[in-house]
């Protein structure tokens, strides 16, 4: 049980790390004033992490519900 506690914790650590890298993201956007290369690099770096939102969401679902 304690391991599910851990890793519980560490998901949430995991996701609030992730909300932060997004706050981020936006701010350099704002930053690059619409170059094009560099909006690619943000857009795809801000698609890798909402999609990792979506897998701690599966992964949390398996923590909850292992069996």
């Amino acid at each position: 049980m304690e391991e599910n506690k851990n890793l519980a914790d560490l998901s949430k650590d995991i996701s609030n790390n992730l909300c932060d890298t997004l706050a981020a993201i936006e701010i350099l956007y704002d930053l690059i004033d619409g170059e094009v290369k560099d909006c690619y690099l943000i857009n795809t770096i801000q698609k890798n992490v909402k999609s990792s939102f979506d897998n701690i969401e599966i992964c949390r679902k398996l923590i909850s519900n292992p069996d």
